[in-house]
């Protein structure tokens, strides 16, 4: 996917949005282990130049998260799908 209007802004705007995620779980909720990486999933997973802007950023490693289901065509299915996934694949 592609930002038709201001991409940089955009991803900027969006990186701040996971980088105050991130620090809101450290601060608020106690979690004292920091982020060994980010994964990325929905549509937004796909925005190019995402991944580089929140290394910057957060100095963390951005990957697309791809459910982890293989179809039979082969095909990868869409990150949009991964929160749906992990939910169906959760024990």
């Amino acid at each position: 996917l592609q930002l038709k209007n201001s991409p940089q802004t955009a991803l900027v705007t969006i990186a701040d949005e996971i980088s105050e995620g991130i620090s809101y779980c450290h601060n608020r909720l106690g979690i004292t282990q920091p982020a060994a990486n980010l994964v990325l999933t929905g549509s937004g997973a796909l925005y190019e130049g995402l991944g580089i802007k929140l290394k910057q950023m957060s100095h963390l490693t951005a990957a697309i998260g791809y459910p982890p289901v293989k179809l039979p065509n082969a095909q990868p299915i869409h990150p949009r799908f991964a929160a749906v996934f992990g939910l169906a694949l959760r024990k």
